[in-house]
């Protein structure tokens, strides 16, 4: 069984991406956030987190399987050291990192995502492609959703879905790359 961590600001995440997920994950799911605050979508969901990022950071990232960044407008939440050194943990230990919406801007604006080809909502937000000028980051346009080793990019809502379908076989797949 899966341990899944998402991890959502304080404010204005979109809910359905939320339930999206909740819908496709196999396993058991956490929630976290900055100072265990209660999350409000931007449809006014509240969600009360497990765990409060600080908890997370002093965590070794080997108790979870997964880790989703969920975000829109809220993404600004996402810019600390904590989540820096959470998300490049993660990372570095080859668990399956999934950043969703604009989750992929706060990540970007920290440079951690240089060398990397990712998609982001950039149909509703294309105001935040001008983040990629100079950045070392490869924007694909043409994907719902873009592997790349251990980090999955995705647009949002319907994209979700479209990686439900395939997240068991690319997990499976990475076991072999990484």
């Amino acid at each position: 069984m899966k341990m899944n961590l998402i991890v959502l600001p304080r404010k204005k995440f979109n809910d359905d991406d939320l339930f999206n997920f909740l819908d496709i994950l196999d396993g058991t799911n956490y929630i976290a956030n900055k100072n265990r605050e209660v999350s409000t979508g931007i449809y006014n969901t509240k969600v009360l987190p497990d765990f409060d990022i600080n908890e997370i950071f002093t965590m070794k990232e080997n108790h979870f399987d997964r880790i989703i960044f969920i975000s829109d407008e809220g993404f600004k939440d996402f810019l600390s050291l904590e989540i820096q050194a959470i998300f490049t943990r993660f990372l570095n230990s080859f668990k399956t990192v999934i950043l969703c919406s604009l989750a992929q801007i706060a990540f970007l604006k920290m440079g951690l995502l240089t060398g990397r080809s990712i998609t982001y909502n950039y149909d509703e937000f294309p105001e935040y492609i001008k983040y990629f000028n100079n950045s070392g980051v490869k924007l694909i346009t043409k994907h719902e959703y873009y592997v790349d080793k251990n980090l999955i990019t995705l647009k949002g809502r319907d994209s979700i879905y479209n990686l439900g379908e395939d997240l068991n076989r690319i997990e499976e797949n990475m076991e072999n790359i990484i």
